[in-house]
């Protein structure tokens, strides 16, 4: 199974809609999800951070890589060939 970097940006609102996105994708491939910093510690009136993170885990089977050096380490040791940043 292909292996495929998702990058969350935002927008907030739109937060439904990469999640639906995100399920269609896991049928395929191999997800490795990556959070900007605003993604993962910014509450906002759509989803607190924690839920989102839990959303994401939900739909993803896996753990989100949420600073710098885990994604840097993922994307060398997993050697993910795609990445798609979604700012929807």
């Amino acid at each position: 199974m292909l292996k495929l970097g998702f990058c969350i940006t935002g927008s907030f609102c739109s937060m439904d809609d990469m999640l639906i996105v995100m399920k269609e994708l896991v049928k395929d491939y191999e997800i490795e999800v990556f959070l900007t910093p605003h993604v993962n510690t910014m509450d906002t009136r759509f989803y607190s951070s924690h839920d989102l993170k839990e959303k994401i885990k939900e739909v993803s089977k896996k753990r989100t890589a949420y600073d710098n050096t885990r994604s840097r380490s993922l994307w060398t040791i997993k050697k993910i060939r795609c990445c798609s940043g979604l700012s929807m």
